[in-house]
């Protein structure tokens, strides 16, 4: 026997694992909203689905509201499907009937993976810090965001709702000489920190006008510095669409370039699509190149700028329809005509109620620029 050897030693450390916290039943969300949460599973059924109202939801319109159950069963959980439209499913394989989850599987509800891991107490706490982290991150880019302006020539709202704990869009505006004002909306790949994260850089270079020899009154020059200071190549493979304007209220003008952006739109004060922004760049970062192009487009009293990201109008819908940007259209014109002036938040409960959802599949990013009559200027 070893001269090392300690018994009164190896007691001790034998009796302090029995005193261990035991492991309990977990689902941890690997794919989908708050990505590693932990959800107990324990003796009372656990209902998985759409239902708002529950602790744990899953936003997803491939998700039914009263989707699955799983129960601990002794040592075992278990799973059935509770009659969802579009099934439940067990490292691929459809349940059919009640049966056992086995640790380590994935459960997979329409576009959510969740895993089912024996975690001990210790661990939890863990991943509870990293989602406590996580949601940080997020009020920082939140808070990147200025507060709408609700008086002046120039009325600005905005709606920002990551469809993840953390998303890649981003949006903001701010004053330049003159009474114009520069606005844009970011979106970058993907979705999780490095997205988050890039952006909230390519924003900050935005609203603090820091980009090197940029005149932040053009925005074609504005597209050209961020594609030299944000290529993908030095940015692990990030790359973003961005929409850049500048709103000058005394001209009745906006000067615009958009970078492999959706079309921002003009409606005028009858509801009407009066202009359709876009020009034929390619997204920021992706290529080597000089120049970008730019264009100009009247914006007179009672006109109002919808500027977004693709995750406003490719939804789907009740029947598995995917919408795009016509349908979109269409629906703004409609709750244009009938409203009167649409706010972004406006838009997006009707985006969800199109949709039977309660947060989006992807982020719903939207800024609204209203040129306001002369009598409330």
């Amino acid at each position: 026997m070893s001269s090392s050897y300690d018994a009164g030693k190896t007691i001790e450390i034998s009796l302090r694992r029995m005193d261990a916290p035991k492991a309990a039943h977990f689902l941890t969300v690997i794919q989908g909203v708050s990505v590693r949460r932990a959800v107990p599973i324990e003796s009372q059924p656990l209902i998985l689905g759409r239902e708002p109202t529950r602790p744990f939801f899953l936003p997803d319109a491939d998700v039914s509201r009263t989707h699955c159950a799983l129960r601990l069963a002794g040592d075992a959980v278990l799973v059935q499907d509770l009659g969802s439209t579009n099934g439940t499913f067990v490292d691929g394989e459809r349940v059919t009937a009640e049966r056992a989850l086995p640790v380590g599987a994935l459960l997979q509800i329409g576009r959510h993976a969740l895993k089912h891991e024996l975690l001990r107490p210790d661990e939890v706490a863990q991943l509870e810090q990293l989602a406590n982290e996580l949601e940080r991150a997020r009020g920082y880019v939140q808070a990147l965001i200025p507060a709408p302006v609700a008086s002046g020539p120039l009325r600005i709202d905005w709606c920002y709702v990551p469809s993840s704990i953390l998303g890649g869009d981003a949006l903001g505006y701010h004053e330049l000489p003159g009474g114009r004002c520069a606005v844009y909306v970011i979106d970058v790949c993907g979705h999780g920190v490095a997205s988050a994260m890039h952006s909230a850089s390519v924003l900050n270079a935005l609203r603090s006008q820091t980009l090197p020899n940029a005149d932040f009154g053009e925005p074609a020059q504005v597209l050209e510095r961020l594609n030299e200071a944000f290529r993908m190549e030095e940015h692990d493979g990030m790359y973003c669409t961005v929409f850049y304007g500048v709103v000058d209220p005394a001209a009745g003008k906006v000067r615009y370039a958009t970078a492999g952006h959706p079309p921002a739109i003009v409606l005028g004060a009858d509801g009407r699509i009066l202009h359709r922004l876009a020009t034929k760049n390619p997204p920021v970062g992706t290529f080597d190149r000089r120049t970008f192009g730019q264009a100009e487009a009247e914006f007179a009293h009672g006109d109002r700028l919808y500027a977004f990201s693709d995750g406003v109008y490719e939804i789907l819908d009740r029947d598995g329809k995917e919408r795009d940007l016509e349908d979109f259209e269409r629906e703004l014109v409609a709750a244009s005509v009938a409203e009167g002036s649409v706010g972004p938040r406006r838009i997006y409960d009707l985006a969800c109620a199109a949709a039977g959802i309660d947060v989006p599949q992807d982020d719903f990013t939207m800024l609204l620029v209203e040129h306001a009559p002369p009598s409330t200027a």
